[in-house]
């Protein structure tokens, strides 16, 4: 009996890779991968993980841990070579999404403007990317602006609950609110400054529905978006012509 149940498991194939962009920012929303994973970038070849231990000053098993929660979500690439391992900048080809993430952070870490707090900074973009109600309500607020109710439909949050959303959203410079005194306030989203939270909202906007949103309670919001006069705010897609500050493009034409 137990040597068919250790068959079976054998037998058993591991799942394909499929990080969501939610978790991912959660691996992230941490000073110390943050370090790691900035610590890599800045040795483009490669680094065994003894190496990165003692460039960052911390316990081996804490930077093996780091960095496999890493390349978990496709953000690295590892080699192992007998007795070492070798971490390096070969991003999952399986997972654009990764590589366009690790690209932008190879720019942010490049940038000779990096702000020496640029780890506080970084921790408040990430966490409003951190719940896949958000980036539910990240989309609906790109067709326009929106009244709780209209992000409790998209995103299945009560709208009691809608109150430290919004505020995370905020904080990290994607959100702001309209209304006069006495009337129902709506609010807008904005264009992000920051460059990792540009290509996080690019990949809300325009990345595929499994990677940005798994969760129930955004049929709603689904439906709209997948409408053919649903128009997405998506200057930070890249696409089309530089008009205006915010540019609206017609649903399809995310990616091409």
């Amino acid at each position: 009996r137990y040597g068919m149940i250790v068959a079976e498991v054998k037998m058993r194939r591991p799942k394909a890779l499929a990080p969501t962009l939610w978790r991912t920012c959660r691996v992230l929303m941490n000073e110390e991968r943050l370090r790691l994973f900035k610590t890599v970038i800045e040795h483009p070849d490669e680094m065994n993980v003894s190496q990165i231990a003692r460039c960052l000053e911390i316990p081996q098993p804490h930077a093996t841990n780091g960095l496999r929660a890493l390349q978990a979500r496709g953000l690295l690439g590892v080699r192992r070579e007998r007795f070492s391992v070798f971490y390096n900048l070969t991003a999952d080809r399986s997972l654009p999404e990764a590589t366009s993430l690790q690209h932008a952070f190879i720019d942010l870490f490049n940038s000779p403007n990096l702000e020496s707090d640029w780890i506080g900074r970084m921790m408040v973009v990430l966490k409003a990317f951190t719940h896949f109600n958000r980036l539910a309500m990240i989309r609906r607020l790109a067709l326009g602006p929106a009244t709780k109710r209209d992000l409790e439909k998209a995103s299945g949050v009560v709208v009691k609950s809608l109150g430290h959303h919004l505020r995370y959203l905020r904080l990290a410079g994607l959100l702001e609110s309209r209304g006069d005194a006495g009337t129902e306030s709506t609010y807008a989203l904005c264009e992000p400054t920051n460059p990792i939270a540009k290509e996080l909202v690019r990949q809300v906007l325009c990345g595929s529905q499994d990677y940005f949103n798994n969760a129930k309670g955004t049929e709603e919001n689904l439906r709209l978006l997948g409408s053919s006069s649903g128009a997405m705010w998506a200057e930070v897609c890249g696409i089309g012509e530089r008009r205006k500050k915010s540019v609206f493009i017609q649903r399809g034409e995310c990616g091409k």
